[in-house]
């Protein structure tokens, strides 16, 4: 399997692609969600470790990695980082494998968010 979006519009990783390799490889793949940016709002846990926050245009995201997988899931415009849209599986953007078993430090966490979702801003 090749990187990049699935049938379903969602972008998928090969387990062996590592986040390391993501930013080496960054021209090779598409944005998910138009690259204008986002902010952290949280960023903490182990099993699992989880992100959430909004892009630029005000959709919330929601960012976990645990048991060799990460997801990431960018919401609906207006929608709060509340949870309320958290597992509806239209909102899920981009998956990948996580070789850290739920356990990825932050900077690999920003990595794979930079990748999707565009430049962190000052702020986050």
């Amino acid at each position: 399997m090749s990187p990049g979006p699935n049938e379903a519009g969602v972008w998928v990783s090969p387990v062996s692609l590592r986040l390391s390799e993501f930013a080496e490889s960054r021209g090779a793949y598409a944005h998910v969600v138009a690259g204008t940016g986002f902010s952290i709002e949280s960023l903490a846990g182990a099993c699992p470790t989880q992100a959430t926050g909004h892009c630029a245009d005000g959709r919330p995201f929601y960012f976990w990695a645990s048991h060799g997988d990460w997801e990431l899931s960018v919401g609906p415009s207006g929608a709060r980082t509340d949870g309320s849209w958290i597992g509806d599986s239209q909102w899920i953007t981009a998956r990948g494998c996580d070789p850290t078993e739920g356990r990825m430090p932050p900077d690999e966490v920003r990595t794979a968010l930079r990748l999707h979702l565009g430049p962190e801003a000052a702020n986050g």
